[in-house]
């Protein structure tokens, strides 16, 4: 749980760690809008079969439209 203190200004996100196919980061239940939003994409070829790949992953990015007060981090 994180405090913005104002509702006018962006919150710099950073990730480091193993992420596996499918993953987002969501603010107060919400995914980042504005100009600034968090993307990256990550690709990977596997010929058959469901996979369970983990992978280290650095994301870094701005999320803006954030309402002022205690932020819940997904």
């Amino acid at each position: 749980m994180r405090t913005l203190l104002k509702s006018d200004t962006a919150l710099k996100v950073s990730f480091h760690g193993t992420m596996r196919v499918h993953g987002e980061f969501k603010f107060n239940g919400n995914e980042c809008s504005g100009t600034m939003t968090i993307e990256a994409a990550v690709y990977n070829n596997w010929s058959s079969g469901n996979p369970n790949l983990h992978h280290h992953r650095s994301f870094e990015g701005y999320c803006e439209n954030i309402l002022q007060g205690a932020v819940r981090v997904e």
